[in-house]
């Protein structure tokens, strides 16, 4: 690909990646501050709480990719995405969750995987687990909800863990 076509490419999937990303009222896209990184962190907006809530922001590490390459379906996504994966598992990542975007300039089509995956276990707690290949899911409205509830869940979890002594103060 020549280079005016990848810039071309990269500019249009950030462009896409931050239409997607802010479809919540109130979430913040900040790129990151390394000009190799082309991703963001994107902050949810959380409950005021009546302004009492001093829990950490919401956030989640966007890594974005784009292609010129039309990507069918997720079976293709994933295929595509593989090589990226290498490189995005030698990165060190934040202690938060974060997710790989992948977006096809044929049609604009987005996909998505999680890098770090956040769980909560009723009895273990939250955890992050690094996931090993690209499981990749169409964008749309409820896969981006889905993938937001999942991240505001993981880090109610981590509040509530880091937070607990000083509820008994």
């Amino acid at each position: 690909m020549s280079t005016a076509i990848a810039d071309y490419v990269a500019q249009r999937a950030d462009v896409l990646a931050r239409l997607v990303l802010t479809r919540r009222k109130g979430t913040r896209v900040i790129a990151f501050k390394d000009p190799q990184d082309t991703g963001f962190l994107v902050q949810l907006p959380r409950a005021d709480e009546g302004g009492k809530n001093k829990s950490p922001q919401p956030s989640v590490a966007v890594y974005v990719q784009g292609t010129d390459d039309r990507l069918d379906d997720e079976r293709r996504a994933a295929a595509y995405s593989r090589e990226s994966w290498k490189e995005l598992s030698g990165k060190a990542f934040y202690l938060a969750p974060v997710v790989f975007l992948l977006f096809s300039m044929e049609g604009d089509q987005g996909y998505f995987s999680w890098v770090m995956e956040p769980h909560v276990d009723p009895e273990k707690g939250p955890s992050l687990t690094r996931v090993e290949s690209p499981e990749m899911t169409k964008i749309n409205r409820k896969s981006i909800d889905d993938l937001f509830e999942r991240v505001e869940e993981w880090f109610k979890a981590v509040t509530e863990i880091l937070l607990r002594d000083q509820s008994n103060r």
